[in-house]
C-alpha cells in the first residue's frame, strides 16, 4: 500500500517526519487542504458533523484515509464504517490516530473521549478513555477494518470509577514509539452516577504505543495512572465541588509542544492553564505551574470568558498560546504568553491579548498546521483565523486568513506531535537513502547556495529540510543585529533546484512559491533508484550586522528524508554549514579586539575554549579574540592526525559524530604561537 500518515506538523527545531502537507475535515462538513502556506477546498463533502473535536489520516499524495468525530468513522471518500465508537462530537478531542509501530503503517489505534456534559454524572455512562483498533488495506480509496471496537481502558478494581476529561495528547517516546496521555475528571460510583469524591481529578492516565502493543489486552496492560505533580487536590479550583458542573472543567485542549518536554491543558471551566514538564523517555509528569487568577493570568477582574484551547509555538521556550469561549462577560479572546519566563507569576504578567472577537461566535480549537502556522477554529464561520508567525512575539494573527468549505464550529482536528529524533519515523524499518553536501557557498550577505548529492534505492519522494539554525555571537551577547523580519525567515531555501542523473523527472510537491520555504520536496510516479543524483539550492540567510568588538557566526542544519513505496522511511543529517561576519559595523574583515588582561604580542591570548567538552555531535573551538588566521589540528592520543584546518578567525565549528569515543588534543598554530587543549569525545 500507498505510504499512509497522520495529518501531523513540520517545526523547524523539532521536525516531522510523516507528513508534509494536509487535509483537515471539521466542523459541519468543514474542510480544507494545505499545501505550504497556500490552501483549498478539497473536493468531495465529508459527511463529518461535529461541534467540537475529530481526527482524520492522510496520505503522502494528500488523498484521505479515513477520518472521525469520535463516535462514526469514515473511509476517505466518505463511506461510514461504524458509528458504535466511544467518543462524542461535543467533546473536545474525541478522537486522536496513532499508528502502531512496526506495522508498515497499516494498524492504528484510534483513542476516544467522551463529553462530559451528556455522559458524565448519567448511569452506566463511559470512562472517556477508550480505543479501537483499525487496519488499513489496499490503496485508495483504502479498505478500513475495525479488529477491536470501543474498549475501556479504564478498567479492572485498580481503575474501575475513574473518568477522564476531554483530553487526548500524544509524542514521541523518542525509540520509535508513543505516550498517550489523558486528564481526570472524577471519582465516580459504580454506576458512574455520582461524584464520589475529587481524587480522580487529579490524575493523569497514560499508555504507551510500541510496537509489542498489537491489541487492546498489550496496550491496556502499559496503562499508568499518575497523580498530578503539584496539585494534589482540586476543590479549590471547583467552585461546584460534588455537583454535576464539577465535571465541565474537563472541557478544553491539551497539547505537547513540539519537542515533547512540555503539556498545557485548558481546565474550561476553571478559567485556567496548567503547565508541566514531560519526559519522553521514562513518561515522568512534573513541576506543575497553574496559570489563573491568582497568577494575574485569567478571569482577574471575573469578566474572562473560559478557557478553551491552547497551543504551543513551534520553537522551544517560545510562546503558548490560549483561546477563551464561553461564560464571562468580555468577548473571546486569544492569548500569547511568554515562556521563556519560568514562574506562573510571570509567565502570566507576559500575556498579550493577540485578537479580540465578538460576543457573536465563540473562539475554539488551536491547531499546529504542517507549514508552521497555528489555526483557529470560530463558531458558525466559513473562515478559520491564521497565526503566521507563532515564533514571534508579533505572531502576524490574520482574522479569518483561512476560507473553508462547510461551516466551522468549534474543534479542530486532534494532531499527533511528536520528535522522532533519534528513532525511525513511526516505526518503519529505515530505508536505503544517504546524502552528503557537496558544495556549500553561503556568506554573511545573507545568499549562497548549497548542493546536495543523493543516493536512494526504490524511492517515491525526498524531501530537503532545515530543522534548526543557530546563531552564536562572540564574546558576549547583544553583538548581534537582526531585525523581526530577517530573524522570522531562519534559512530558508529560494529554489525548488532540479535533480538530474535520475530516471524520471521530479515535481515538487509542496510549496508553489519557494520563496523564505524551509524545505523543498520531490515526488516519482513511480520507485526511482539513482546514484550521485545532484540538486543544488538557493538559500536566503539572515544577513549579519555587527558591532566592531565581536565576531558572529551563524549555523544552518540540513536534514533530508527518503521515502520509498513500503513505508519505509530514513532521514540523514548533515554537517551545517557555517558563515560568520567580523566586526566593522557588518562589513566583514574587521578585527575582533580582545578585552583588557587577556591580550598577547600579536593580539593572540592564552587558550582554547572547546564547547562543549565532552563533546557528542560537535565541538565549537574559540580561539578567544586570535583573527590572524592560523591551522588547527586534532590528534588522537597516539600523536596520530585525525584533522587539519584551516581557519580564518577566533571561531571554529567541527562535527566529531565520525571520531571514535576517546581524547584528543586540539593544537592552533599561527606564526610562533601554539596553543593546545584536551578534548573528550563521547558519542
Amino acid at each position: 500500500m500507498k505510504k499512509i500518515s497522520l495529518t501531523t506538523i513540520v517545526v523547524l527545531i523539532a521536525t516531522i517526519l510523516w507528513s508534509q502537507t494536509g487535509t483537515w475535515y471539521f466542523g459541519n462538513a468543514g474542510k480544507v487542504a494545505f499545501n505550504g502556506t497556500a490552501t483549498s477546498v478539497p473536493l468531495g463533502t465529508p459527511s463529518i458533523n461535529t461541534s467540537e473535536g475529530c481526527g482524520i489520516v492522510v496520505d503522502l499524495g494528500n488523498q484521505v484515509v479515513m477520518y472521525s468525530d469520535g463516535r462514526s468513522l469514515w473511509n476517505g471518500v466518505h463511506t461510514l464504517i461504524t458509528n458504535n465508537l466511544g467518543g462524542d462530537a461535543s467533546s473536545t478531542h474525541s478522537a486522536l490516530f496513532v499508528p502502531i509501530p512496526g506495522t508498515g503503517c497499516n494498524k492504528y489505534f484510534l483513542f476516544t473521549t467522551a463529553a462530559v456534559e451528556t455522559d458524565y454524572g448519567t448511569t452506566n455512562a463511559k470512562t472517556g478513555f477508550r480505543v479501537s483498533m483499525i487496519t488499513v488495506s489496499g490503496n485508495y480509496p483504502y479498505t478500513i477494518t475495525v479488529n477491536s471496537l470501543d474498549q475501556d481502558l479504564l478498567t479492572g478494581t485498580a481503575h474501575a470509577g475513574n473518568l477522564c476529561a476531554e483530553k487526548l495528547a500524544a509524542t514521541s517516546d523518542g525509540v520509535g514509539g508513543y505516550w498517550v496521555i489523558s486528564h481526570g475528571v472524577g471519582t465516580y460510583n459504580a454506576g458512574y452516577s455520582t461524584p464520589i469524591n475529587t481524587g480522580g481529578e487529579a490524575k493523569f492516565f497514560r499508555v504507551r504505543v510500541t510496537a509489542t502493543t498489537t491489541s487492546y489486552a498489550s496496550l491496556q496492560a502499559t496503562l499508568n495512572v499518575t497523580n498530578f505533580p503539584t496539585f494534589t487536590h482540586r476543590s479549590t479550583d471547583h467552585p461546584y465541588v460534588g455537583s454535576t458542573f464539577a465535571r465541565f472543567s474537563g472541557q478544553g485542549q491539551m497539547k505537547f509542544n513540539t519537542a515533547g518536554t512540555r503539556i498545557a491543558a485548558a481546565l474550561t471551566y476553571d478559567k485556567c492553564v496548567e503547565l508541566y514538564d514531560f519526559n519522553s523517555s521514562t513518561g515522568a509528569i512534573t513541576n506543575g505551574l497553574r496559570l489563573n487568577s491568582g497568577s494575574g493570568a485569567f478571569d482577574v477582574g471575573g469578566t474572562d470568558k473560559n478557557t478553551y484551547a491552547v497551543e504551543f509555538s513551534p520553537a522551544s521556550p517560545g510562546y503558548l498560546y490560549v483561546s477563551t469561549n464561553y461564560g464571562g462577560t468580555l468577548p473571546p479572546r486569544l492569548y500569547q504568553f511568554n515562556l521563556s519566563f519560568t514562574t506562573a507569576p510571570t509567565i502570566s504578567t507576559s500575556r498579550v491579548t493577540v485578537a479580540a472577537g465578538v460576543n457573536d461566535y465563540d473562539f475554539g480549537a488551536l491547531q499546529l498546521n504542517a507549514n508552521g502556522r497555528i489555526y483557529m477554529a470560530k463558531n458558525n464561520q466559513a473562515s478559520i483565523d491564521v497565526i503566521t508567525t507563532p515564533n514571534n512575539a508579533a505572531c502576524g494573527h490574520v482574522s479569518g486568513g483561512t476560507v473553508i468549505g462547510g461551516t466551522c464550529k468549534n474543534g479542530l482536528p486532534t494532531i499527533l506531535v511528536y520528535d522522532p529524533c533519534g528513532s525511525a519515523t513511526d516505526g518503519c524499518p529505515p530505508c536505503g537513502g544517504i546524502a552528503s553536501i557537496s558544495a556549500p557557498s553561503c556568506n554573511y550577505t545573507g545568499t549562497g547556495s548549497v548542493t546536495f548529492t543523493l543516493n536512494g534505492s526504490n524511492i517515491r519522494k525526498v524531501k530537503i529540510y532545515i530543522p534548526n539554525y543557530e546563531t552564536t555571537t562572540i564574546p558576549a551577547s547583544g553583538c548581534l543585529v537582526c531585525s523581526t523580519a530577517d530573524m522570522a525567515k531562519y534559512a530558508s531555501f529560494t529554489s525548488t533546484g532540479v535533480l538530474n542523473a535520475v530516471n524520471g523527472v521530479f515535481t515538487p510537491y509542496s510549496i508553489a512559491t519557494p520563496t523564505y520555504s524551509r524545505e523543498v520536496i520531490y515526488t516519482f510516479g513511480s520507485s526511482q533508484t539513482f546514484t550521485n543524483a545532484q540538486v543544488t539550492l538557493n538559500i536566503q540567510l539572515p544577513p549579519i550586522t555587527n558591532n566592531v568588538t565581536c565576531q558572529s557566526v551563524h549555523k544552518v542544519m540540513f536534514k533530508v528524508e527518503f521515502i520509498d513505496d513500503i513505508c519505509q522511511a530514513c532521514e540523514v543529517q548533515l554537517n551545517p554549514i557555517i558563515y560568520s561576519a567580523m566586526g566593522g559595523g557588518g562589513g566583514g574583515g574587521g578585527r575582533v579586539i580582545p578585552s583588557e588582561g587577556d591580550s598577547k604580542p600579536n593580539g593572540q591570548v592564552s587558550q582554547i575554549t572547546l564547547k562543549p567538552n565532552p563533546a557528542s555531535h560537535g565541538v565549537q573551538i574559540d580561539l578567544n579574540g586570535n583573527t590572524d588566521g592560523g591551522n588547527i589540528e586534532i590528534l588522537s592520543m597516539d600523536g596520530k592526525k585525525v584533522l587539519e584546518i584551516q581557519t580564518p578567525g577566533s571561531y571554529n565549528y567541527v562535527d566529531t559524530r565520525s571520531f571514535p569515543n576517546g581524547i584528543y588534543i586540539v593544537k592552533f598554530y599561527s606564526g610562533k604561537i601554539i596553543l593546545q587543549e584536551k578534548l573528550v569525545i563521547q558519542n
